[in-house]
């Protein structure tokens, strides 16, 4: 067995990290029982049962695992050693890295990425490859620095950086991270490895808000990332630090490019925002120095040249290319335009590359060339870009635009926020095609809630409340699930003709009375706003049940309910003064009286009188 970096502490409280590479991969059962034997022999700390980030199925097998090391003391390290060896030899470890740096957290902290039981350590990678070559790098430490660095000097990295030594000036507190392409051949368990390294440079932070590791699997890429955070050393220390992370896991792992970079919002917030998607995470761009060097025909030979870069990051590194010319120039908008339409051929999913186009050509007051190109890719999503880039830069365009956006199948590609906008655009661009737009805006993912809120502000701050009626008609007629009875209330409070200064409606306001008095039990505002709606109607019966529910419910305003004035006509009933007898003049309330038993069904809304 290999046994490489093995020392005794370097430090008396040290983070280690031990990496081991078997012969053949291990079953999660065998892994298992190695994990058990390291942590009795007390050389690994046990990892958390719960909430692991590199904990997946206990049927994968793992090539290389990543474990939390116990570093020895200096009298028991030959101890240690043995015990490795014979562990190594009966589980047939083929060769075992270790790395230690001093901690700079509290042991509150650490007990967070090291606490004391042990789960199934098996990578989220099952599938199998050859082995990885280990490169040997030179490089010095940080004179000064109590943290494990490594400074690349010219000639002597093993893999290009992008963005050093600039990083250094550019350091910020507030996002600060490192994106890996991995090389050689795909190992079961590398990304458990990755986010093993990943707790080893944590470790030295001594305070930060997040923190973690986003892994494409697709393109073999990793990003360690952190922000808010604070380091106890020099600009250099910390990507001093961070480099030594990255060689160290060279040795296991080959990189074959590296680029500083922060984390973006969706690598952050993603999951906490229901977006599952794998964010593609582009480990640096040797085409951008290729293309300044050389120009288009390099950068093209070096593409239909490529071997580790895939098609869509090459599409992405152009992208980045093309956000570098201006669009309000027009040979640098030209460049632009070919470049990003370049990326589309390379990679036909890139819609970002299409907004790229038709902002170049919006910009140069090119608005048919942009239509047509939206025409002919036959995408929805670039004929939504073309609608934003014509409301904010030719709005006199937009209602044009609006026509080549795909409003049939608007649930197969459309979320909430694009609902959002479209309705918003359709009411302010094109108000003629509202009602067709609505029917398939109510089939889309979030897009009641979305069309409610826009009726809603439509209604209350707009005082257009033929359209609001319009929209709310599509959403009370739409399916229930999942929609908040807030909603119904709006609709009901928006019907009535005392606030929307229409004729009485009957047969619209009895639709909407039918949706949302089921709904009424959970929001007993329902039922006092129902009670506004019956008593245009004339139904006084139906008025004075929906009171009573609503006093029952326990609507939290009963005063205002009893002075609204739309019960001014029915103020001195004996039916209305008892559902409100224990409220006195001056406001305070009385011990609440029972309310009376239910009367007429206030669920029978009955037909619309002719």
């Amino acid at each position: 067995m290999q046994i490489d970096n093995f020392a005794a502490q370097e430090s008396a409280d040290p983070a280690g990290l031990m990496v081991l590479r078997f012969a053949e991969p291990l079953d999660a059962g065998t892994l298992h029982a190695l994990c058990d034997a390291l942590v009795a022999a007390g050389i690994a700390d046990p990892l958390p049962d719960a909430g692991y980030d590199g904990t997946v199925h206990p049927e994968d097998a793992a090539e290389v695992v990543g474990l939390p090391w116990r570093p020895p003391a200096a009298e028991d390290a030959d101890t240690q050693h043995r015990t490795l060896t014979a562990l190594g030899e009966r589980f047939a470890v083929r060769a075992a890295w270790f790395f230690q740096a001093p901690y700079a957290v509290s042991p509150e902290i650490r007990s967070a990425y090291f606490p004391e039981s042990l789960p199934a350590v098996v990578g989220q990678d099952t599938v199998a490859g050859g082995a990885a070559s280990a490169e040997g790098v030179a490089g010095s430490g940080e004179a000064g620095s109590r943290f494990p660095a490594w400074r690349p000097v010219e000639g002597d990295s093993p893999f290009p950086i992008d963005g050093y030594p600039e990083i250094i000036k550019e350091l910020d507190w507030y996002d600060f991270g490192i994106a890996v392409k991995l090389g050689g051949p795909r190992l079961a368990g590398e990304e458990q490895v990755l986010r093993a390294f990943k707790r080893l440079w944590i470790a030295s932070y001594g305070g930060f808000r997040h923190e973690g590791l986003s892994y494409d699997p697709v393109h073999r890429s990793a990003g360690f990332w952190i922000d808010r955070w604070w380091f106890p050393g020099s600009s250099a220390a910390p990507v001093h630090h961070l480099l030594w992370i990255v060689r160290s896991l060279h040795e296991i792992l080959p990189v074959a490019h590296v680029r500083f970079q922060g984390a973006d919002m969706v690598q952050k917030y993603g999951a906490f925002l229901g977006d599952t998607g794998q964010p593609l995470i582009l480990a640096g761009n040797p085409l951008h120095e290729i293309f300044r060097a050389g120009g288009e025909a390099s950068a093209r030979t070096w593409t239909e040249s490529r071997t580790l870069w895939t098609a869509e990051e090459v599409a992405a590194m152009l992208i980045e290319i093309v956000e570098q010319h201006d669009p309000d120039i027009p040979d640098e908008a030209e460049t632009a335009i070919r470049l990003a339409e370049w990326a589309i051929a390379i990679d036909p999913e890139q819609d970002t590359a299409r907004a790229h186009v038709l902002f170049a050509l919006m910009q140069q007051g090119r608005f048919d060339e942009a239509l047509e190109r939206v025409r002919g890719w036959e995408r929805p999503r670039p004929a939504v870009y073309l609608v934003r880039i014509a409301q904010e830069h030719m709005p006199e365009q937009a209602a044009a635009a609006l026509v080549a956006v795909p409003m049939s199948g608007l649930s197969a590609w459309a979320k909430g926020p694009t609902v959002a906008f479209l309705i918003r655009a359709v009411v302010k661009y094109a108000p003629d095609r509202l009602p067709s737009a609505l029917a398939a805006m109510t089939e889309t993912t979030n897009g009641i809630p979305e069309l409610a809120r826009y009726a809603s502000e439509l209604a209350s701050y707009d005082r257009n409340f033929a359209q609001a009626l319009t929209i709310y008609d599509a959403v009370v007629a739409a399916p229930a699930d999942g929609a908040a009875p807030m909603i119904y209330q709006d609709a009901l409070w928006a019907v009535q003709a005392d606030n929307n200064d229409l004729p009485v409606q009957p047969e619209r306001a009895r639709r909407y009375l039918r949706a949302a008095l089921p709904h009424g039990p959970e929001n007993p505002a329902i039922f006092y706003n129902a009670a506004c709606v019956w008593i245009e109607l004339d139904e006084l019966e139906k008025t004075f049940e929906c009171l009573r529910l609503a006093r029952e419910r326990g609507y939290s305003r009963p005063y205002q309910m009893r002075d609204d004035r739309s019960f001014r006509a029915i103020a001195d009933d004996p039916r209305f003064q008892q559902i409100f007898h224990d409220l006195d003049e001056d406001g305070a309330d009385e011990p609440p009286a029972r309310a009376f038993p239910m009367g007429a069904d206030p669920f029978d809304v009955g037909a619309s009188p002719e």
